[in-house]
């Protein structure tokens, strides 16, 4: 909950207190809440760097979800600010893209940078035989390389399965090496994910980085 200074914030069991300079008031069903810019930047003080560019990635949007803010007003409040959590708000605002669908989606194109790849384009339109367009999670477009993160509904879902299966057979058809990253892939096993992912690149000075 957030007050206004010089106001005291309140301090309740299951209840975070923060003062505030000002309120950016944003109003959801009705109800005024602190808009979405507000929110990240209270959120650098307790959250990890990652995972503030993964919320950055939510606020700005994608292509089936419309933007609660630009990615310039996310760095422009990111250089703004004064508060403890500065540094982290612009180590993320200079990482936040738009485009990614979800949480584990950033986290992975985070992971990748940090071991050394080039960034991967987020959700780029690439077109298949026959003129049908598709957009997958990451690619590296140059070495025609599309990682696609595979939450749990791509294996419970029989119709998403059937879809899926259906779009890998097309894109290798055309000539995309298509690579599923489970989470185990990118929380449990990463380094062998990585070593796999260098073999596909041809790590050996395609991507920039030893394998």
């Amino acid at each position: 909950m957030s007050m206004v200074f010089p106001r005291t914030p309140p301090r309740t069991p299951g209840i975070a207190g923060h003062s505030l300079a000002a309120l950016d008031i944003y109003e959801v069903a009705g109800v005024p809440v602190c808009s979405p810019v507000q929110v990240w930047q209270q959120l650098a003080v307790t959250s990890a760097r990652g995972e503030l560019v993964a919320i950055g990635d939510h606020i700005v949007g994608a292509r089936r979800r419309g933007p609660l803010a630009s990615v310039d007003h996310l760095r422009e409040a990111a250089r703004a600010s004064v508060a403890k959590g500065a540094p982290a708000l612009r180590w993320a605002a200079d990482r936040v893209r738009w485009g990614a669908d979800s949480r584990p989606e950033s986290l992975l194109r985070l992971a990748l940078v940090a071991a050394g790849f080039p960034e991967p384009s987020v959700n780029p339109p690439i077109m298949l035989p026959a003129g049908r367009v598709i957009h997958p999670d990451l690619a590296f477009v140059p070495q025609r390389t599309i990682l696609e993160y595979e939450g749990d509904g791509h294996r419970t879902d029989p119709d998403q399965w059937m879809r899926d299966i259906r779009r890998h057979d097309e894109t290798t058809a055309a000539g995309w090496r298509l690579m599923r990253v489970t989470r185990a892939d990118l929380f449990v096993h990463r380094p062998e994910f990585l070593r796999r992912l260098g073999r596909a690149l041809g790590a050996n000075g395609a991507d920039g980085r030893a394998p």
